[in-house]
């Protein structure tokens, strides 16, 4: 709108200037990794039958990948890429819910790591313990609650400049982790996600 406002022209054209440099079509992978030179992405579960049964079909998902490399620490799994640019995954396990979510935060603190991507797993009364644990400033959120675009406000006070993925009805498993999977292997081999061609993509599938 800022060529075509009639009235406050100047402050119409000033917002355009300072905005135009944020795109929603796609996300470019070099910011992703720019503050560490690698992507790093923090899983939540939540410890439940819904989480227990995602958390399971996650793992077993990255262990049918063979460029990725998982490790188990316990409350959490470490998982990081093989090739391609560097990725690293935090995970924690739904039953040590607390505990792994405290360990992952505790590393990423210790270490001064900012995740750049925060991927949501668990209904939605589940989503405000994920967003009230965020380390830094994301760049790409994943709501994968039923529901999960009712966060979306609060979730850019917290993080103004992230691109936010969010279910709007019923959230499901069968349509996340292929859809999150495909997200992953695009950044691992250095291509930025075009949400057009993506979105394309995703409904043949």
């Amino acid at each position: 709108i800022g060529q075509r406002a009639l009235v406050h022209a100047d402050w119409f054209k000033d917002k355009k200037n300072n905005f135009s440099k944020y795109s929603l079509n796609y996300i470019d992978v070099a910011e992703l990794k720019s503050k560490h030179n690698k992507i790093i992405e923090v899983n939540f579960f939540y410890n439940d039958g819904d989480g227990v049964a995602s958390f399971n079909n996650y793992i077993q998902m990255f262990r049918l990948m063979p460029k990725w490399y998982i490790q188990d620490l316990g409350s959490y799994y470490y998982i990081s890429s093989l090739e391609g640019n560097d990725y690293d995954i935090f995970a924690n396990k739904p039953q040590q819910e607390i505990s792994g979510q405290q360990a992952i935060r505790d590393y990423l603190v210790y270490n001064k790591l900012e995740p750049s991507i925060i991927v949501h797993r668990g209904h939605s009364y589940h989503s405000q313990k994920t967003i009230d644990q965020m380390v830094g400033s994301p760049k790409f959120i994943f709501m994968g609650s039923c529901g999960g675009y009712y966060k979306i406000s609060e979730l850019l006070v917290r993080s103004p400049d992230a691109q936010i993925l969010s279910t709007k009805q019923v959230g499901t498993m069968s349509i996340n982790d292929p859809m999150l999977k495909s997200i992953r292997e695009t950044l691992r081999n250095n291509k930025n996600i075009d949400w057009p061609s993506f979105w394309a993509e995703q409904e043949l599938k």
